[in-house]
């Protein structure tokens, strides 16, 4: 199914892909009702995911049947093996960058402060949704402009970074006032020490938001040696902070921290798109 939603993301064919998803996910609730209804044991339950990613597959060979082939090109996948590596790469970097914090903060704290900073954190990663929304509608567009019209391209980019620090500086704001109804809906009166870290944790968001950007860039531009070092840069700088100051501070240093290592990774970013002007005018 994720193929298909790729195919369909390529294509701009978000609509598409919303159709995908919502069948596949009301296929998976009508699996579960019945499951209930007939009293089946709990592995039936969770087959109805499997029931319904099923539906939103067949439904998605059925949308695009072009796509599909049933011959096996060795070079081709060997090329896209490649050409994917530094993605992959990436990715995993990525995800320690984001779970390492976390992980350390359960090496020398109780599991009530690991719950308090994961509530403050998992807030965050909601707000950040709705614009990873957004570069995941632009990506496929900016691809394409970056093979047909260069000025477009470039023009989308700039206005993308800008549309970055105008719309985080009001959620910035918004999310610290909300803090604490935010915790209290969604983590209840226990966990009232959240909203400090939350307020810490949403002044990351503007640097995030670029962040997000400069990510995708790299990746159209086939210079992720940029994004690989920066993940190195930071995730090094993440571990050895945080082992040397949560011991002291709890959450409240990986909150700080994680500020930081948002703030490092725009500047190797900006670093690397420096370096690419000053190369292609070079080159030139």
């Amino acid at each position: 199914t994720g193929y298909f939603n790729t195919v369909f993301q390529a294509r701009v064919r978000l609509d598409l892909l919303t159709i995908l998803d919502l069948v596949g996910r009301v296929g998976s609730v009508i699996g579960i009702i019945a499951s209930v209804y007939l009293k089946l044991n709990f592995y039936y339950i969770i087959g109805s995911v499997l029931f319904g990613n099923t539906i939103s597959f067949l439904l998605g060979m059925y949308l695009l049947p072009e796509t599909v082939k049933t011959s096996f090109d060795y070079k081709f996948a060997k090329r896209l093996f490649l050409l994917s590596l530094p993605v992959g790469i990436t990715s995993l970097l990525s995800t320690l960058y984001f779970k390492i914090d976390t992980i350390i903060l359960s090496l020398y704290k109780p599991a009530s402060d690991v719950g308090v900073y994961s509530l403050g954190y998992k807030i965050l990663d909601n707000i950040t949704l709705f614009w990873l929304f957004y570069v995941g509608t632009i990506y496929p567009i900016l691809t394409r402009f970056k093979l047909e019209n260069e000025n477009k391209y470039r023009r989308l980019f700039k206005n993308s970074i800008i549309l970055a620090c105008i719309v985080s500086v009001p959620i910035v704001v918004i999310s610290y006032f909300i803090a604490p109804l935010a915790i209290n809906i969604f983590g209840g009166a226990s966990f009232n020490d959240a909203i400090f870290a939350l307020r810490i944790l949403v002044f990351s968001l503007p640097f995030i938001f670029v962040n997000v950007l400069f990510y995708n860039f790299y990746i159209i531009e086939e210079f992720n040696i940029v994004v690989i070092l920066g993940m190195l840069i930071t995730l090094v700088i993440n571990i050895v902070l945080n082992v040397v100051y949560i011991p002291r501070f709890s959450y409240i240093a990986a909150s700080y921290i994680t500020i930081l290592s948002e703030v490092v990774l725009s500047v190797v970013y900006i670093i690397g798109v420096l370096y690419l002007k000053s190369r292609r005018n070079y080159e030139k």
